[in-house]
């Protein structure tokens, strides 16, 4: 295989919002044209596809997932440079092994968007994900704290990979960020802290508007039911949202506390006015109250929140300084980092 023409295989899902198919059309943003992107969910029916069954039973579909795998491999002839996984739950360790004897020549990598050892969550990892960390060639994960674990628990090569946005998918509204509301926007599903959060809001002098799944579940006392937009949004209609509103909240579960998430970068990236959870890490992508606000706790949120609104001219420069800032952190360029790591 010439190192000028690599091939390229991801697996996972073609979903326009995923995570694959945003370095899907990175590396095509990169001039890549040797890609291949396999859904080995594609010939599963509703009900092996369901992802409720498979919260309540795991490894559902994954035989035929990983017989998919193995079937595409056959017919492959040994062509890919690189075969990247993203978390990789439905492949057990003796498959992979296998896999790798089917194309011996590639590197295979792991993209992963969660915490394998994140045992709390079902959707986070399992047994298939932990047993194979020690496989593949290079494990990318987006935090440093699980990097050090990583490492520790015998990867081969470990590459600190922060999340980024889709230049094609995230991008700004046609409406004018010139003229957003006083109101903050919420953008995510359901979960108890979450709740909690918004729920110490009630009372400050700003219109608070939910957007996302779940929200139902919330107590019958929660002071903002009547602002909720159940359902998910994507695309331009979020960017229409968070370009017209005066800040956007981005809380950091409790997954990502002390780093970043994807709302990180998409939030400047579809031109919203971030206020986040004060961490170091998004300090250095986006320094505070130049690029973003950020808070420590409840009291410091609602001060935030306030001063936003009280200073329309600051919070437009803080604003323009994220979207400019944000400009470097596409998954483009992650695509590029990620291969001058493979080089070395």
């Amino acid at each position: 295989m010439s190192s000028a023409t690599p091939f390229v295989l991801l697996v996972g899902s073609p979903v326009q919002t995923s995570i694959e198919q945003m370095y899907y059309r990175a590396f095509q943003a990169n001039g890549y044209r040797n890609i291949d992107l396999l859904d080995v969910e594609a010939n599963l029916g509703p009900w092996l596809r369901n992802r409720l069954m498979n919260r309540f039973i795991p490894g559902l579909g994954n035989n035929r997932a990983s017989q998919e795998l193995v079937t595409h491999l056959r017919s492959s002839n040994d062509k890919y440079t690189y075969i990247i996984l993203f978390k990789g739950m439905q492949f057990t360790r003796q498959v992979l092994d296998d896999c790798r004897r089917l194309a011996p020549s590639a590197l295979w990598l792991n993209i992963n968007p969660d915490d394998p050892y994140n045992k709390v969550s079902r959707a986070a990892t399992n047994r298939n994900v932990v047993e194979s960390l020690s496989f593949f060639d290079a494990y990318f994960i987006w935090s440093l704290s699980i990097a050090e674990k990583l490492r520790e628990g015998g990867c081969n090569k470990v590459i600190y990979l922060p999340f980024g946005y889709d230049e094609v998918f995230h991008v700004p509204n046609k409406i004018s960020i010139q003229n957003y509301s006083t109101g903050l926007a919420f953008i995510g599903s359901w979960d108890k802290e979450r709740e909690y959060l918004l729920t110490q809001l009630a009372g400050i002098n700003v219109d608070v508007n939910i957007y996302g799944n779940g929200w139902g579940r919330a107590a019958r006392s929660f002071p903002f039911r009547s602002s909720i937009s159940p359902g998910s949004v994507f695309g331009q209609d979020m960017a229409a949202i968070m370009a017209s509103s005066a800040v956007c909240l981005n809380p950091l579960r409790a997954q990502n506390k002390g780093a970043h998430n994807m709302r990180t970068f998409e939030t400047p990236a579809m031109g919203g006015l971030m206020l986040t959870s004060r961490t170091e890490v998004q300090q250095g992508f986006f320094p505070e109250n130049e690029a973003c606000y950020m808070y420590g706790d409840i009291e410091e949120l609602k001060k935030k929140i306030e001063y936003i609104i009280r200073n329309k001219q600051e919070a437009k420069q803080v604003r323009a300084r994220g979207m400019e800032l944000v400009a470097e952190h596409r998954y483009t360029n992650r695509v590029r980092y990620l291969l001058k790591e493979m080089a070395r």
